[in-house]
Order: structure tokens, then C-alpha cells, then sequence
């Protein structure tokens, strides 16, 4: 009856007809009670029946008998008859523990589960021969492939898998297979919840009854127990293939799949917990429900298992709740066709496995083991072509200074045939390795790909452009045609844009498609230096017939601000071509906004990423105007913006246009929830994949309210309730303007950014408060540049090229000759060549006399002086002497020429590098102190903004007599004299000059000697100068006092973008007072406090302060700090009187006298008896080991003092003594 049950049902309808003929049957005959529509489920069941050998082929397959045997039992299973398997009541009475159907399917439930938990998990309550028969089945495999399919059966596909693996064990086991067969055939007859004798003496079924209890397929109380129990799972024995069986009903149905691939499953099982990540992400675990959501990623992790599609489905359907069984699909077709694909993807490929050879010596050994894999038929795949990437990653941190040193590099370039990628971040590229590197490349036609970022570690910034040129020659020698430049990290500054710009120049870049340039510290004059190279790489295209590729530009937190961004906007729009474009944290104002906008309108943007600028309402409406004529676009990330609710609002008026997207990040601009609103309206939410609006101003009902939306707003736990906007008061403001707040700026902004592409955008008609005849740098037009040729310019004849250029401009603005090195007779030709030109504006002559002798320089200087002081003469507004090294003998020839006319309308003097001195900065600040004189003979208002005069030892002196004349002037907008050994005095000095520039925007003093007492002094700098954008206090021994002092200052510069106190000594109290205090600025870019005393603890506290602010990614990594202080911080130490120290000498009265100890001690030690007892007694008290290194080198000074003193006094008692000898000489009383 079981055989017979499992048969097609054509099967079953032939055996029917002919169960009580004992003949043959004629095959014909047979043939003839099938239609001809259904011959092919004849044809089958034919093969079955003659295939189980249910009837016997007569006559050569002419006709047909049935197998005697299998009609006799037929016969009897249908009619009746033979032994019959009774209940337990009719021979050993009423059980009077009976068992309910409910506590057999509870049983039932807690065995399968358990079998089912032990796959999972490895967790349950197994028997050992469970275990080994589930061993033997190939379910506890490493790879886990037959279990998973296994898991995702349903309940009795997974019985009758089990029972056909268990009678091929029970063989193993030693059991006859046959009587074990009918003992399970028999099993599926059984009625449920009824009892049935066990035979005792039947060792192998009472066994095999042991192994169905353990397995759940029978109940019985004891071992010995004379009666069992069979459960639903052993009908599904019965059933064909055990289907649609009543065992379904011990399945729970709890699940319910949406439209959207998310499951709700309503259950706190462990197993089901288990059985749904198998094929889903699990998202939320709450008491009696799971939700999951199964992804294309999910489902083929799942077919990675060997878990089928069709098995996922069985499970989802199998185990679906009585709500979603209302409906026609218990699953969601749109779910159900989606999960066939995405399994469907895996069987597109084919895999081998195998083991990669790679990276050989040379080509003989590749060609070696290749034959010898093909020999012994090992081979998988090869590849002959040697097109490989070049990567320095083994060579991180090393300097590739010399052409020795960049041998390996070189080495590995010129091993391959067809080179595609240079990778050599991470090294320390010198010139002349750049050199080795670009005639290695000069020679790889093939290259695509130039992954130089961070390349350029601990080199001097004058080092960098000379590097990048020789990489640029290299590439334009190539021929190549690369697709991807990556400069990205290096921190190069606008210095380092000069060395970009001869790249973009090449032939080499006609093809580009990525320029990446994240975080090099460009500036406003790198980005007009990048954006000019871009201009040129258009032209360049044009020229040879080519369409622009470039797609991908990627500039983020660079400090583009306004004049860089709008630079770079006239090469995108030239170029037309930009799709993909990341300028975050540049510092962009609406001005700059309005500029990049303008260009997106030429181009077929996908990607629009601004994020962290301060474009405010009308940087947005400027983006809203041109997303108008953007369709193409998917991603807009505005956050951190300062969009306003205005802004949102105008932005959702524009995205009503773009169709593609489905990415959208407006986070942490103020937006309220009347802007939100307009967004989501504007937003197609069905195909949108992110929505950030967090970190607004929405509050609960409003946050509630979007929720209700659209889910993909998430929970927006970062919202900042609904506040006015009036409340915060720090904030840059429409009503205050961007306009305000570079009303003083050194160029008029609206000019600047009304050419171009931006020629016909009205952004306002705010007045420019500056020279209406300042014309910008470096325009090709107006420009002679010679900038690092290196040209040695000793006559006239040298000076013929410059000359030549010079006569060939029709008006010469700027001239730069950098990099270069004047005779006098050289400069007297140039000189010659400029007079008369009295349009020159910008004069560029940074690191001109290299080689040259001290009595030259001026002599050089005077010839210039002389032609640019003729007649009327120009007016320069720009002046760079930098990087010339001539000390105070070049100062000589400085000084006059800053007194003459020419100098009157000067806005940048730039001598950084020089080596002044006190001497030759006073011969400066005389120059400064007699213009100031001469502008005012004249009525001339004097406009110097820019002051850098960074190592040149300025000291206390040169630094007061400098700061004298600022005073003066009042128009300092950038002030910078890093290394410069200046003392607090001298910085009390220049606080007093600097606080009457009240349009003070710059302040860089770093690694001088500033300490707390010079900090103090600048209190009145931070009070006047409320314009104040950078402070550079770094390395200036301030100490935590002085870092406090600037924490409690910091609220009252709100314009504050960069602040920079690393380096000083400070403690983590300290420290902790200036994070919090930077809460207070709302342009903050970047807060460097590494370097500093804080530890490990004190560096956490300050990293949770700044996330508290929501302000962590502006806190410079604290991965140099020196720990916390090794003794009491000198905060602490009491004060002490000179007198005190005197009666008492000692380490902490010593330190107690405070900053000017040393001085103080100078006048007090008149006698050598003094001043010896006071150094011994001090060394005395002091141990170095203990001791700060300020406070140790505080020490030997005062040593070092006492110990001149003492020697000073000896000599001077030493010839009074001589005298008073001779005297005695003289008179004969010796």
C-alpha cells in the first residue's frame, strides 16, 4: 500500500484496472486507456511500474502480467485480510497515563526542535546515536551546505530525508534492513493518539522505537515501557513524497513578509531566530518578534550555503501567518520573483579553485612553472600579459631622497611590460628621487592610473612643486594617457599647487577622467592655481580635437573659501564635463556657492557634495536655480550647511526637477519642519535610498511628523528641538551676511567672482573697501613668470628671455621670477627692461640670490629700487622678498626702497626666511616707520595687510621695533613670524601694535617663546580684533595658564575658523577649558591641541567634550601626546618674592619668582659671594630627572647667569689686586 500510494496517478489507474486479471494484458490494450494529450504521463509511469518491478515484461515488452506478490498484498491491504497491527488497549489494557494529541505534538515539537537547534547551534540535548545518524546524513559537514537545505525544509521533506539517510545506517548498525522497512511502513498506518504494543523481545525494533522517541516520530514513557505513541510526524510516512500533510499543523505560523524584503516574525525562538539569518539580516530582536530584511547580499550569502531559492520560499510559506494565508500570494510575488533572481545571479559564473603564482623574478621562471603546471594538467588560468600595478606600500615612510634611494621603484617600473598603475603613497619623495622616478615613466606609455597620494612626508614645502615638475615631465615624455590622478594628503599648500598645475598642462592628462585632491591644504591660491591649470587642461583638449573626460573631482578640506572655489568653477564650466564633485569642509561661503552652482549648470552632474560650508539661504537658493538644469543628478549632500528653513525650501523647489535622485543629506543646517516638509514633498520617496535630515530644528511633533512620512528619515535622535533661530546668536546670519563678514576683505569678491562663468550672476552691489586698481596675480595676460627654471642671470645676456617676455606684454601686472638666481649686472638688464612700467603691481622675487655674495644682494636690490621708482613710478602691491637668506645686509637695500613712493598703496611684504635679525627687521621697521610718514605728507591712507616674516630672528627687539610701526599703519589683516625666537617681551611689544588692526585676521606666532605671561599681554589683540579667523599658538610654551586665558577669550572671536595651541605644555584641565570653549564658534574648522600634556585619560575626556559639541571631526587627532606632567604643574607652585629666594634659595622659590626669574636675579647678585652661594644652593635643591624640560633649561640659565656674574666679579677683584701690587712696586714696599 506505501509503494503503491507514492505511484503517479496513471499509475494507479493502470494497476487498478488490471488488480484482479491473472493474465497478460496486451501492451496495445493498456495504451489505449490514455488520451493522447497525456501519452507523456503514460510514458513515465510505464518506466516506474516496470522500474519497481510491479509487473513483469512478457513476449518481448508485447504485453504486460502484474507481479503476484504485489497483487496478493494489494488485494489484501484494500479487501482485507493477513495480520493486523491492534491498538495497546485490546491486549494490555487502558494506559492510564494516556497521552492527549496536544502533549504528543508539544513532544513532538520539543524533539524536532531539538535536532533542529543542535544544526543551528550545536546546542541540544542529543543522544549519541542521534547525533552519529545526523553525522552519517552529511548534516554536521564543515561547509555547512547539506545541513542549511536541510534547515529550510519543511517539516516533513525533513522527516523523510532523515528516515531514507536512517535506513542506510541502520546497515551500518548492524540492523536487518528489511524487517526495519516494514517496521517504518507499517508506522505511517498507525492512527494518531492511539497506543500500540511494543514486542520486548524484538531487540532491533524495540532499538529502532528507541531511535524514533529520541527523534520524535514516536512517544514513549519509559525504555522499558510496554506501549508506544506514534505523532503526526510519523503519518507524513505514509503520505506521498509528505506532502500537504496534516504534520503542518506542528508547524507554527508566525511569519509575515512585506513588498519591501522585510519579514516580522512573531516567535522568541532561538531555532527560528537561527533559521531566518540564515537567509536574512536581522535587524530588531524584541520579546516574541524578530524583524529581519533580506537583501541581493543576504540571499546569495544564503546560496553560498547551498540553500536554493525554491527552499527559502518553502520555508517563508510553510511557516506564514494566518494573516498573510488570507491572500492569494503568501508570499509577495514581487518578493518571490526577486529571490529567484538574485540566486539566479550565482550561476553566471563558473569557479575553479586554485592557487594565484604571481609577482615573479623574471619572465623565465613564469614561463617555467607554467609549462610545468600545463604538464602535469594542473593549469587553471594564466595570464602572459605583464600589465601590473607599481606599489611603494613595503617602502611606507622611507625618504626617496636621491636617485640611489628611489632604485627599487625604478627597479620595479622597468620589470614590467605595460604598466597601469603607479601607487607610491605613503613614501618620502625628495627631488631628485622624483627625478629617478619620472625617467622611469617617461618610458610607460601604458600608464593610467597615478595613485600619488601622501607622498611627500616630512619634506620642506619648497622641496614639493620642484618634485611634482620632474613627475610632470616624466608623464609629458610618456605619452601616456592616464585616467586617474590622485594627489590626495599630502598638505602641500598653495605652494605645492604650483607643482599641480605643470601636470594638468601635460598631454598626458587630455584623457583624465578622476582628479583627486582631498585634504592638501590648497587655500584660496592653490585653488586659483588648480582651477587656472584646469583652464589651461581645456584648452589643451580643444586643441587636439578631444571632448573632456574629466568626471570625478574630489577637493575636500582644502580652505577653498571664496576666491579658490570660484577659480575652480571657471575650469569646471570650461570643461563641461565634472559628474561627480566633493568640495567639503572648504570653508565656502554663498559666494563661492553661487560660483560652483553656476558651473554645475554645465555639466551633467550625478554627485553634488558641499558639505560642511557655510553656504547659508542664499548659497542655497543659488544650488536651487541651477538643480533646475541638473535632471542627471542622484546625490545632493548640503549638511552642516546652515541651509535655514528658506534655504531647505528653495532646494525642495529645485530637486522637483531632478528625476535620478535618491540620495539626499541636509544634517545639521538648521533647517525647521515647514523646510522639511517642502523637501519630502519635492522627494520621489519611491525610489529614494537615504534621507538625512538630522541634527535640525524639527522637535518630537515635527520629528513624529516626517517619521510618518517616510521611514528613511530614521529616528532623528540628533534633532535639536524646535528652537528660534534668534536663539543662537553666534551664528553667521543672512541679516549680518556673508557680505559683512568679508566686507574688509583684501579683494572685492563680487568683482572677483563676476567674470566667467559668473559674469552675468547678480550677487549684490556691496562696495569693495579696498584699491579699485588691484588686479589679481598670476593672470597669463598680464603675467611674466620664469618661477623655478633655475636660471643663473649674471648678464645682460643671461636676462635676455626675461627681457624679451617683459617687452612682450602690453601691460605687465605681475612679474615672478622665483627660483632663479641675479647678479647685479643681471638684475640692472631686467631693471633696464622695467622702467616705465609703471602698470607693475606684483613683484615675486622669493629665493633670488642663491649663490650669490652678501656685498651683491644689495647692490641687486637698488638696480630694481632705482627702475621702479623713475618718474612717477608704479605702485606695487605686492612685494616678496622670501626664502633669499640675506640677513641684516640685504635689509640695507630693503629699507630704502619700502621709503619711496613706489610702495605707497603696498598690500602684501612678504620676507619670510631672510635671516633679518634684530638689526636688519629694525632697518625694515625704519623703511615702514618713514612710508608711514610719507603717506601721510601725501594724504595717502597706507593699506598693508599681509605681513610674514617667519625664521628670521626677529628676537624681542626686531619684533618691538616691527610692531611699533603696525601700530602705526592699522590695517594689518595677516600677521605671521613663526620661529623667531621671540620672548614674552617682544610679544607684549607686538600686542600693542597688533590691537589697533582691528581688522586682524590672521595671527601666526608659532614656536616662539611666548609663555603665559605673553599670552596675557595679547588679551587686548583678542578683545579689538573681532575678525580674528586663525591663531597659531603653537609651540610657544604657554602652558596651561596661557591655554586658559585663550579658552576664556575664545567666546569673543566668533569668526575663529582654525586654532592651533599644540605643543605648549598644557594639562588636560586646560586643555578641557579650550574644547569646551570652542563650542562657542560656529566657523570652527579645525582645533589642533596634539602634542600636549593631557594622557591618555585627560585626551578622552577632550575627544567626549568635542562630541558632546558635536565637533569631534574638527578636533586634530591627539596621537602625539606626552603624557600627563611628570610633577606638579607649575600652575600650582606658590609665588616667591627675589628676596624670598635669596634667604631661602631653593628649586620651587627659584620657579616661584615666575617668567622673568632670571632677569630679576641679574640685579641682586652684586658680590661673588652671593652669586656663588646662590648657584651652589640651586643646583643643591634641583634633580633633572624630576624636572620639566622648560623648567630644566629655565634652571641652567640662571646657572649659567650666576656663574657669569661670579666670573666677572673675580676678574674685576683680580686687576684691582694687579693695581694695588704695582703700586706697591713702585714705592719699594713690595
Amino acid at each position: 500500500m506505501s509503494v503503491f500510494r507514492e505511484l503517479p496517478q496513471v499509475a494507479k489507474h493502470i494497476i487498478i484496472r488490471i488488480l484482479f486479471i491473472n493474465q497478460q494484458i496486451a501492451k496495445p490494450l493498456i495504451e489505449s486507456w490514455v488520451a493522447d494529450e497525456h501519452r507523456e504521463k503514460f510514458e513515465e509511469a510505464m518506466e516506474i511500474i516496470t522500474g519497481l518491478r510491479i509487473w513483469e515484461n512478457t513476449n518481448d515488452g508485447i504485453a504486460y502480467n502484474l507481479n503476484n506478490s504485489f497483487r496478493t498484498h494489494l488485494q489484501e491491504a484494500l479487501f482485507g485480510g493477513g495480520e493486523t497491527w491492534r491498538p495497546a488497549v485490546e491486549t494490555l489494557g487502558k494506559d492510564k497515563n494516556a497521552k492527549t494529541v496536544e502533549q504528543l505534538d508539544a513532544y513532538t515539537k520539543e524533539r524536532w526542535d531539538q535536532i533542529l537547534s543542535y544544526l543551528t547551534q550545536e546546542q541540544g540535548k542529543l543522544s549519541e546515536e542521534v547525533i552519529s545518524l545526523l553525522k552519517y546524513a552529511g548534516l554536521c559537514d564543515a561547509n555547512g551546505e547539506k545541513r542549511f537545505q536541510f534547515l529550510l525544509l519543511d517539516r516533513s521533506s525533513q522527516v523523510w530525508y532523515l528516515l531514507v539517510q536512517y535506513l542506510g545506517y541502520v546497515q551500518k548498525l548492524g540492523l536487518s534492513l528489511v524487517n526495519v522497512l516494514a517496521f517504518v511502513l507499517q508506522l505511517g498506518y498507525c492512527s494518531f493518539g492511539t497506543d500500540y504494543p511494543c514486542d520486548n523481545s524484538n531487540q532491533e525494533i524495540c532499538r529502532v522505537i528507541q531511535h524514533f522517541r529520541e527523534m520524535g516520530l514516536v512517544f514513549k514513557r519509559k525504555s522499558k515501557e510496554m506501549r508506544f505513541y506514534p505523532t503526526r510526524l510519523a503519518q507524513s510516512i505514509s503520505i506521498a513524497g509528505g506532502k500537504k500533510t496534516s504534520s503542518e499543523d506542528v508547524q507554527e505560523q508566525f511569519i509575515l513578509v512585506e513588498t519591501n524584503y522585510r519579514i516580522y516574525a512573531y516567535t522568541d525562538s532561538e531555532l527560528h531566530y537561527a533559521l531566518i539569518s540564515l537567509f536574512a539580516d536581522v535587524q530588531y530582536r524584541f520579546p516574541y518578534m524578530i524583524v529581519a530584511q533580506m537583501s541581493r547580499d543576504s540571499i546569495q550569502q544564503s546560496a553560498d550555503y547551498g540553500i536554493s531559492a525554491e527552499q527559502i520560499l518553502n520555508y517563508l510559506r510553510s511557516s506564514a501567518h494566518p494573516v498573510a494565508r488570507k491572500n492569494k500570494h503568501w508570499v509577495p510575488q514581487v518578493v518571490s520573483d526577486n529571490i529567484h533572481l538574485w540566486c539566479k545571479e550565482r550561476d553566471r559564473l563558473q569557479f575553479s579553485d586554485g592557487l594565484l603564482y604571481h609577482q615573479f623574478l623574471d619572465q623565465e621562471a613564469f614561463e617555467m612553472l607554467k609549462s610545468y603546471a600545463q604538464d602535469i594538467r594542473a593549469l587553471v588560468w594564466s595570464n602572459d600579459d605583464r600589465s601590473q600595478t607599481v606599489s611603494c606600500e613595503k617602502l611606507a615612510n622611507v625618504k626617496i631622497t636621491t636617485k640611489e634611494d628611489a632604485a627599487p621603484i625604478v627597479k620595479a617600473i622597468e620589470s614590467v611590460d605595460k604598466l597601469v598603475t603607479l601607487n607610491i603613497d605613503g613614501i618620502s619623495l625628495g627631488i631628485d628621487g622624483a627625478e629617478a622616478i619620472a625617467d622611469a615613466i617617461s618610458k610607460t606609455p601604458t600608464l593610467k592610473n597615478c595613485e600619488w597620494g601622501n607622498c611627500f612626508k616630512a619634506r620642506m614645502l619648497e622641496e614639493i612643486p620642484p618634485a611634482l615638475i620632474n613627475l610632470a615631465k616624466g608623464l609629458d615624455k610618456s605619452g601616456a594617457r592616464i585616467k586617474k590622478l590622485d594627489l590626495s594628503d599630502n598638505a602641500f599648500g598653495p605652494n605645492g599647487a604650483r607643482g599641480v598645475k605643470p601636470i594638468l598642462e601635460t598631454d598626458a592628462c587630455l584623457e583624465m577622467e578622476e582628479l583627486l585632491l582631498n585634504n592638501c591644504g590648497l587655500g584660496e591660491g592653490g585653488g586659483e592655481i588648480v582651477g587656472a591649470g584646469l583652464e589651461i587642461l581645456n584648452e589643451n583638449i580643444r586643441k587636439a580635437g578631444l571632448t573632456p573626460k574629466l568626471k570625478i573631482f574630489i577637493a575636500g578640506r582644502n580652505r577653498q573659501e571664496v576666491k579658490g572655489s570660484a577659480a575652480l568653477a571657471v575650469g569646471f564650466q570650461k570643461l563641461g564635463s565634472l559628474e561627480e564633485v566633493t568640495m567639503h569642509q572648504n570653508g565656502i561661503t554663498w559666494k563661492g556657492a553661487a560660483a560652483l552652482a553656476e558651473a554645475f549648470k554645465h555639466c551633467p552632474m550625478r554627485l553634488i557634495n558641499l558639505n560642511d560650508n557655510i553656504l547659508t539661504e542664499k548659497g542655497a537658493h543659488a544650488v536651487a536655480l541651477a538643480l533646475r538644469q541638473i535632471p542627471t543628478l542622484e546625490i545632493l549632500d548640503l549638511g552642516d550647511c546652515l541651509l535655514r528653513d528658506k534655504g531647505a525650501q528653495s532646494l525642495a523647489a529645485g530637486l522637483k526637477s531632478c528625476p535620478n535622485i535618491h540620495t539626499v543629506i541636509f544634517s545639521y543646517s538648521a533647517v525647521r519642519i515647514e523646510g522639511a516638509l517642502k523637501v519630502l514633498e519635492a522627494l520621489p520617496l519611491d525610489q529614494m535610498e537615504k534621507i538625512d535630515l538630522d541634527g535640525n530644528c524639527f522637535g518630537d511633533e515635527g520629528c513624529e511628523q516626517l517619521q510618518a512620512i517616510s521611514e528613511l528619515v530614521g529616528d532623528l535622535e540628533n534633532d535639536e528641538g524646535d528652537e528660534d533661530e534668534s536663539e543662537n546668536e553666534n551664528a553667521v546670519t543672512d541679516s549680518e551676511d556673508e557680505a559683512e563678514h568679508y566686507q574688509e576683505s583684501s579683494v572685492d569678491i563680487v568683482t572677483e567672482l563676476q567674470v566667467g562663468c559668473m559674469k552675468n550672476v547678480a550677487l549684490g552691489n556691496e562696495p569693495s573697501a579696498v584699491d579699485e586698481e588691484f588686479e589679481a596675480m598670476l593672470e597669463e595676460s598680464t603675467t611674466v613668470d620664469f618661477h623655478g627654471k633655475g636660471l643663473k642671470v649674471n648678464d645682460e645676456n643671461d636676462a635676455q628671455p626675461i627681457i624679451d617676455a617683459i617687452n612682450q606684454k602690453d601691460r605687465l601686472i605681475t612679474l615672478r621670477l622665483s627660483g632663479n638666481t641675479l647678479a647685479p649686472e643681471g638684475a640692472k638688464a631686467i631693471a633696464l627692461a622695467l622702467k616705465g612700467r609703471n602698470e607693475l603691481q606684483h613683484l615675486l622675487l622669493a629665493d633670488i640670490f642663491t649663490g650669490r655674495l652678501k656685498d651683491e644682494i644689495p647692490v641687486a636690490i637698488q638696480h630694481l629700487n632705482d627702475a621702479l621708482n623713475l618718474g612717477e613710478g608704479c605702485r606695487l602691491r605686492t612685494l616678496d622678498l622670501s626664502d633669499n637668506a640675506f640677513g641684516p645686509n640685504g635689509a640695507k637695500a630693503v629699507e630704502p626702497w619700502l621709503r619711496t613712493k613706489c610702495c605707497l598703496k603696498l598690500q602684501n611684504l612678504l620676507l619670510n626666511n631672510n635671516g633679518l635679525g634684530v638689526f636688519g627687521a629694525k632697518m625694515i621697521a625704519n623703511g615702514l616707520g618713514d612710508l608711514f610718514k610719507l603717506s601721510q605728507k601725501l594724504n595717502v591712507k597706507l593699506m598693508l595687510r599681509k605681513f610674514i616674516a617667519g625664521r628670521n630672528r626677529l628676537e624681542i627687539e626686531g619684533t618691538a621695533a616691527l610692531a611699533e610701526q603696525f601700530g602705526k599703519i592699522g590695517s594689518l589683516e595677516d600677521y605671521q613670524s613663526p620661529q623667531n625666537g621671540i620672548q614674552a617681551k617682544g610679544i607684549e611689544a607686538l600686542a600693542i601694535g597688533l590691537s589697533t588692526n582691528s581688522g586682524l585676521k590672521i595671527l601666526n606666532i608659532n614656536d616662539n617663546i611666548v609663555t603665559e605671561r605673553g599670552v596675557a599681554s595679547l588679551v587686548p589683540v583678542f578683545k579689538n580684533c573681532k575678525k580674528l579667523e586663525r591663531l597659531d599658538l603653537g609651540d610657544c610654551l604657554i602652558r596651561s595658564k596661557g591655554a586658559k586665558i585663550v579658552a576664556e577669550n575664545l567666546p569673543g572671536l566668533p569668526k575663529l575658523r582654525q586654532v592651533n595651541l599644540s605643543f605648549n605644555e598644557v594639562n588636560a584641565n586646560a586643555g578641557l577649558a579650550v574644547a569646551n570653549a570652542s563650542g562657542s564658534l560656529k566657523l570652527l574648522e579645525s582645533l589642533n591641541l596634539n602634542g600636549n600634556q593631557f594622557g591618555e585619560v585627560g585626551c578622552e575626556e577632550i575627544l567626549e567634550a568635542m562630541k558632546a559639541l558635536k565637533s569631534e571631526h574638527k578636533l586634530v587627532e591627539l596621537d602625539e601626546d606626552n603624557g600627563e606632567p611628570d610633577e606638579e604643574d607649575e600652575d600650582d607652585i606658590a609665588s616667591a618674592t627675589v628676596e624670598e629666594f635669596v634667604e631661602s634659595p631653593s628649586l620651587e622659590t627659584f620657579l616661584g619668582l615666575g617668567e622673568d626669574r632670571v632677569e630679576l636675579l641679574q640685579k641682586v647678585t652684586g658680590q661673588a659671594k652671593e652669586a656663588a652661594e646662590l648657584a651652589v644652593k640651586l643646583m643643591g635643591s634641583c634633580n633633572r630627572s624630576k624636572l620639566q624640560e622648560s623648567n630644566v633649561i629655565s634652571v641652567e640659565k640662571a646657572l649659567d647667569m650666576l656663574l657669569r656674574s661670579l666670573f666677572r666679579l673675580v676678574i674685576r677683584n683680580f686687576f684691582v689686586l694687579h693695581n694695588l701690587l704695582d703700586i706697591f712696586d713702585i714705592s719699594g714696599n713690595r
